[in-house]
C-alpha cells in the first residue's frame, strides 16, 4: 500500500507540475498577445481610415485583428486538411505536396511625409498585382497536371539597416546575400523595404519535382535562394534530440505561419544567421555575437531594439489593408 500510495503521489506531483508549466506558458502568450494588441490599438488611434479595425464579430478581416487573424488561419488549415485527404498515408502526402517560398522583390519604402508613405504604399500595390500575375504562370504552364495550392502572400517591412550591420560583421548569409542582391534590383538605396514573397503549400500530383522546382526558379531565377521548394520533413531537431513531425502538424503551422502579420511580434527580423547549413549552433551563437557586439559598440545602436514604432506598424497595417477589402485581390494565393 506504501508503495502506491507513493506512486500516486510521483504521479499526481508531476501533473501538478506540467500543469504549472502549461499555465506559466497560456500567460506569456496571453501578455504577448495582449502588449501587442496594444500597440496596434496605440498605432491606429484618431487614424479614421483604420478605425474599424479590431472587431468583435470577424467584419474587419485583417490580420492584425487577432480574432479575424484566427480563423483565417482555421479556414487556411481545413483547406489543407480537406485537399491531404485523397492521400492514403503521410509517406504518399510527402511524395506530393511540396512547401514552396518565393522571394519576389524589394519594394523601396519611405516614411517622408505623408505623400512618400503613400507613394510607398502605391509601389506596393503594384508589385502584388504583377506577383500574383506571375504566380498564375506557374497553373497555365502545368495545367495538364491538375496542381492543386493554397497559401499567403507575405509582405514583410524590412530594416536593411540592421542587415547591412550584421555584414560587417561575422560571414555573409545567405538571406543577406539575397536581399543585398533584391536591393540592387530596385535601383535604389533605402533604409526600409517590404519585401514581397509568398508561402505556399502545393500538391503537385505526381508532377516531377524536378521539372516543377525547375520552372518557378526560371521565373524568379535573379538571385540566390530567391525560390525554396521543399517536401514536408519527417523529423525536426529540437536541440540533440530527432522529434517525428506529422503531416498534420505540418500543415497547422504553415495556416498559422501564413496569417501572421509578416513581420511576428512587430519586431524587424533579425535572422541573420539562417539559411546557412553549414552552420554549428555554436557558430551561429557566435556570430550573432560578433554581430551585436559591433552594432552595440561602434555603431553605438542598441542591437536588441527591432521593436516597431507606432509609424511602422501604422503602415504596415496600411500596406496590408490595401487588400484585406477587395475579395478578388487578397493575400490569399489559390490554384484549383
Amino acid at each position: 500500500m506504501d508503495n502506491d500510495f507513493r506512486k500516486r503521489l510521483d504521479e499526481n506531483s508531476k501533473r501538478v507540475a506540467s500543469l504549472l508549466e502549461q499555465m506559466g506558458a497560456n500567460h506569456w502568450h496571453f501578455a504577448e498577445r495582449t502588449r501587442q494588441q496594444t500597440k496596434i490599438n496605440e498605432a491606429i488611434e484618431g487614424i479614421d481610415e483604420l478605425s474599424h479595425m479590431i472587431c468583435d464579430d470577424g467584419s474587419c478581416h485583417s490580420v492584425f485583428c487577432l480574432g479575424c487573424r484566427k480563423r483565417k488561419q482555421s479556414s487556411l488549415y481545413k483547406q489543407y486538411a480537406s485537399r491531404l485527404e485523397r492521400f492514403d498515408n503521410e509517406d504518399e502526402a510527402r511524395d506530393n505536396v511540396r512547401y514552396v517560398t518565393i522571394l519576389h522583390e524589394l519594394v523601396p519604402v519611405s516614411f517622408d511625409g505623408i505623400i512618400a508613405e503613400e507613394s510607398s504604399l502605391y509601389d506596393t500595390e503594384k508589385s502584388v498585382d504583377a506577383f500574383r500575375e506571375r504566380l498564375k504562370t506557374i497553373d497555365r504552364h502545368f495545367k495538364k497536371y491538375d496542381l492543386w495550392a493554397r497559401g499567403t502572400i507575405h509582405l514583410e517591412l524590412i530594416n536593411m539597416e540592421l542587415f547591412r550591420f550584421a555584414s560587417l560583421s561575422g560571414r555573409l548569409t545567405t538571406k543577406q546575400s539575397t536581399l543585398r542582391d533584391l536591393e540592387k534590383a530596385t535601383g535604389k538605396f533605402s533604409d526600409y523595404y517590404i519585401l514581397v514573397h509568398s508561402h505556399i503549400l502545393f500538391d503537385i500530383n505526381g508532377l516531377d519535382e524536378k521539372k516543377f522546382a525547375g520552372y518557378i526558379r526560371n521565373k524568379w531565377n535573379n538571385n540566390i535562394r530567391q525560390v525554396d521548394v521543399r517536401r514536408l520533413t519527417k523529423y525536426y531537431i529540437d536541440g540533440d534530440r530527432f522529434m517525428e513531425h506529422s503531416v498534420d502538424d505540418a500543415i497547422k503551422n504553415i495556416a498559422k505561419y501564413g496569417y501572421n502579420g509578416s513581420n511576428g511580434k512587430l519586431t524587424f527580423a533579425t535572422n541573420w544567421g539562417s539559411s546557412r547549413k553549414v552552420y554549428t549552433q555554436q557558430e551561429r551563437k557566435d556570430a550573432l555575437g560578433n554581430i551585436n557586439a559591433y552594432v552595440t559598440g561602434v555603431m553605438g545602436l542598441d542591437a536588441l531594439d527591432t521593436k516597431l514604432s507606432k509609424g511602422h506598424i501604422r503602415f504596415l497595417i496600411k500596406v496590408h489593408n490595401l487588400f484585406t477589402d477587395n475579395a478578388s485581390r487578397g493575400l490569399l494565393v489559390s490554384i484549383l
